[in-house]
């Protein structure tokens, strides 16, 4: 419809336009996008939540439907350091204990295949950092591959951090810029996870691979 010359309205049909008209109805007060959207965004993963699915008039197959959050700051992964390297030129005295433990947790572990965990609990200044970069220089002197990672009571408020943070470091991806982090993990798993399941790692890593559709 053309109005006055000075105004022009128009009135725009087509799939879109009613996907939007039935997303507004669907998903009230939210901004949402379908998945089209979301992939073309170029936003972190993080900025969005998948929204359940829901029926949509005259729309068979809508699509995943995602709600955007706002630009909002997410620390992504944590630093792979320890809060102290090891001084080579100093003993660690009256440890064995505590390396004992490490010791034994760490053959059950090469020999039954079976997952085992450690906790060194004390005050300030008991020398847990000494005694964990300890640790880190043994390991890597048998020839083990360490992550180490360092926590703190922050990185408590943010869901899977420290388990996002170790897989990060695992796969090489951690310290890569973002833009190219779809592609190295994908170089990563490459002969280790069938590529249609690549998807099950988008909310881990922040990174947006499509999930394969069967035909």
């Amino acid at each position: 419809m053309v109005g006055a010359v000075a105004r022009h309205e128009y009135t725009v049909i087509g799939p879109k336009v009613s996907l939007v008209a039935r997303m507004i109805t669907a998903y009230p007060g939210l901004v949402s996008c379908d998945e089209v959207t979301y992939l073309r965004s170029m936003l972190p993963t993080y900025n969005f939540k998948k929204l359940p699915g829901k029926m949509m008039k005259n729309i068979s197959n809508p699509g995943k439907m995602y709600e955007f959050l706002g630009h909002r700051r997410c620390v992504m992964f944590g630093k792979r350091h320890l809060a102290r390297e090891k001084n080579v030129n100093h003993l660690l005295l009256d440890r064995e204990k505590e390396l004992e433990a490490f010791r034994m947790a760490q053959q059950g572990c090469l020999h039954q295949k079976k997952g085992q965990a450690v906790l060194y609990e004390g005050g300030r200044g008991y020398g847990k950092s000494q005694l964990l970069a300890e640790i880190n220089f043994l390991g890597q002197k048998e020839g083990h591959r360490v992550l180490p990672l360092t926590l703190k009571e922050a990185d408590s408020k943010q869901y899977f951090y420290a388990i996002q943070t170790l897989m990060a470091i695992f796969f090489e991806i951690d310290s890569c810029p973002a833009c190219y982090r779809q592609e190295y993990l994908h170089k990563q798993l490459h002969g280790m996870v069938e590529e249609p399941l690549h998807c099950l790692f988008n909310d881990l890593f922040f990174v947006k691979v499509m999930k394969a559709v069967a035909f």
